[in-house]
């Protein structure tokens, strides 16, 4: 019961302390890109067996919505992804100084065109989220799927980061703003990201259930084995 929480909690720590490290270091987009997506990529291997290497409220909500996980396991999830990745930007806060950035998700679009920042992070998002929900429901490539899903994170910060930081990640997002008072900007990356992974599910569920609808989930499979 514990593991897969500890396990998200762990892996999501990781994942926003060396991407938002890397980019509060003006080390570069694809520099970000890379660290995003090799850090996943080792995560899922490492804590994938534990978990399912979520680390990203979007990736829950959209398993949760196919039917992959339960609601009670969504939440669960989501709360301990946002406590790692709170955890992280306080030590980035720590060791770097809120005026570095802190690696935090702002782009050309951020500030000047907030709605334009909400359709890139939606199109990035509903990229990764698709990649995720085919390669999670095909065993076949379970022993690359390390390699698929990393590739997925990394094409979405590197197309989204100069216009919008590339999030695809709420909880990446809000946890450095808190520090560097970029909250005001917040909503963007729950909009998008959030609106993107509705989708995703929505186009999985359309092409792959073809003799249900959406909202006709097999209720029972939303709420049992809860962990």
């Amino acid at each position: 019961m514990w593991l897969p929480l500890f396990t998200e909690f762990l892996g999501t720590f990781l994942l926003v302390f060396f991407g938002c490290l890397t980019a509060a270091t003006n080390s570069g987009q694809i520099a970000t890109a890379l660290a995003f997506g090799v850090v996943l990529l080792l995560m899922v291997y490492a804590f994938g067996p534990a978990s399912g290497a979520h680390f990203n409220p979007q990736v829950s909500f959209s398993l949760a919505l196919t039917g992959n996980i339960s609601v009670v396991k969504m939440i669960l999830y989501w709360v301990v992804q946002l406590s790692g990745a709170l955890l992280a930007a306080t030590v980035l806060n720590y060791l770097l100084g809120a005026e570095t950035g802190l690696g935090a998700s702002v782009g050309s679009f951020t500030n000047t065109f907030p709605w334009k920042a909400v359709v890139v992070e939606a199109v990035i998002t509903f990229i990764f989220i698709t990649t995720v929900l085919y390669v999670v429901n095909n065993s076949s490539l379970s022993t690359v799927s390390g390699l698929i899903i990393g590739a997925g994170l990394f094409l979405a910060v590197m197309v989204g980061y100069p216009l919008t930081g590339g999030s695809a990640n709420s909880w990446r997002s809000l946890a450095p703003a808190i520090f560097t008072g970029n909250l005001p900007t917040v909503w963007i990356y729950f909009t998008g990201p959030f609106i993107g992974a509705f989708v995703a599910s929505v186009v999985y569920w359309a092409l792959n259930r073809k003799n249900d609808w959406i909202w006709e989930f097999k209720e029972a499979n939303l709420f049992e084995n809860m962990l």
